[in-house]
């Protein structure tokens, strides 16, 4: 196994939209109260075969970010504080993969730090995670600074703000009152149970979009299993001498990683 160009491709099941039509069918053909009596009655209708799919997909991985602000070396006469080269990041990643049966690794070779936050933004696009965003946000810093040679200013004091303490619990006393209100009101339950059923069918189309959305390609990506940290020492990294580099990388077992796998085609 080799670092290799990929595409992740959304898992089917994941942006079925078979699943909302199939929901919006059993909400509309209630007949009530009769059926709203009945315990079960939708399931005949209702799909819940992709369950398991979702639980597949959220076993525990644990996740690594190596960055030249983190892992590097000085960078004397640079614009940025630190440089850090595929090589020296793959090597961390080995240190790092102890323990750990598989992996999922994702090399970030850039010249400038302006081109490391591109392409922090491009992976952090099509496999979103907090590691990423992070980093992004360091290496625009850094970006800024290597293209305008200027620092943020400290931020001014903040001004007193309305404070109406226990958000949470007024959030949760407002869907009650809100609750009880459509009860007391004019609407009868048929009209109430409709307007479920638009507002969760639309939820659902919005949540289906956003799934479809993690998808693209990948410059460098690989897969490994077994023993990781001699593999690692076996496989030449890609621009080897790129000098503000990074690197991220999913770790777990192997079937942990198997549906991300999949998406990767890896």
């Amino acid at each position: 196994m080799t670092w290799a160009a990929i595409t992740r491709t959304p898992a089917s099941w994941a942006t079925d939209t078979g699943i909302t039509g199939q929901q919006q069918t059993a909400l509309a053909g209630l007949a009530l109260p009769a059926d709203l009596a009945t315990a079960g009655s939708l399931a005949a209708t209702a799909a819940t075969s992709h369950r398991a799919n979702i639980t597949a997909a959220r076993q525990s991985l644990a996740a690594a970010m190596v960055t030249p602000w983190a892992h590097g070396t000085p960078a004397r006469g640079r614009s940025v504080s630190h440089t850090l080269t595929p090589s020296a990041a793959q090597d961390i990643l080995a240190t790092e993969s102890a323990g750990f049966a598989a992996m999922l690794a994702f090399m970030i070779p850039a010249d400038t730090a302006a081109q490391l936050a591109q392409k922090l933004a491009v992976l952090n696009t099509v496999l979103p995670a907090p590691a990423l965003a992070a980093a992004l946000r360091t290496a625009s810093q850094y970006a800024s600074h290597e293209s305008a040679k200027f620092f943020l200013a400290n931020a001014p004091e903040a001004v007193a703000q309305p404070f109406t303490g226990g958000q949470r619990e007024h959030d949760a006393a407002d869907h009650v009152a809100a609750l009880a209100e459509a009860i007391a009101s004019d609407t009868t339950p048929a009209d109430l149970l409709a307007q479920f059923a638009s507002a969760r069918a639309n939820r659902h189309a919005e949540q289906a979009a956003a799934l479809a959305s993690y998808g693209g390609a990948i410059e460098w990506a690989m897969y490994l299993a077994g023993d990781l940290e001699t593999q690692l020492a076996g496989i030449t990294a890609p621009n080897s001498s790129a000098p503000y580099s990074a690197a991220f990388a999913l770790f777990g077992s192997v079937d942990a990683l198997a549906t991300l796998k999949g998406e990767l085609a890896l």
